[in-house]
């Protein structure tokens, strides 16, 4: 099983969902488009982040074998460390989403 399989079936199980055109559904993806990425093994990990946001899933459960319960996690600190493993243009990407979720009013 690939990497593309294995993701794409923790967030199934995740989601309690079983096809793939409902999973693309959800990662707001043509049918099509879900098929050629599956086909090519390329995970869209923006629409997975996307996913994984709006259903409040742990990323760290769907791209690892690591189960971890909500609660232990400490968000501050997971994003304060993982700041530290970013290049300078993702960290100004991280800021501008932070930004615009302050101009909609989200955070």
């Amino acid at each position: 099983m690939n990497n593309f399989e294995k993701i794409i079936l923790k967030l199934k199980e995740a989601l309690n969902i079983s096809s793939d055109k409902e999973l693309s559904i959800r990662l707001n993806m043509k049918t099509n488009t879900f098929s050629e990425r599956k086909r090519t093994n390329s995970i869209p990990h923006n629409e997975i982040l996307d996913l994984c946001i709006t259903e409040n899933l742990n990323l760290n459960e769907i791209y690892t074998d690591n189960k971890v319960l909500k609660n232990e996690i400490n968000f501050k600190e997971e994003i304060i460390n993982n700041l530290e493993l970013l290049n300078e243009n993702q960290i100004k990407y991280v800021y501008h989403i932070t930004e615009a979720e302050k101009i909609k009013g989200k955070i």
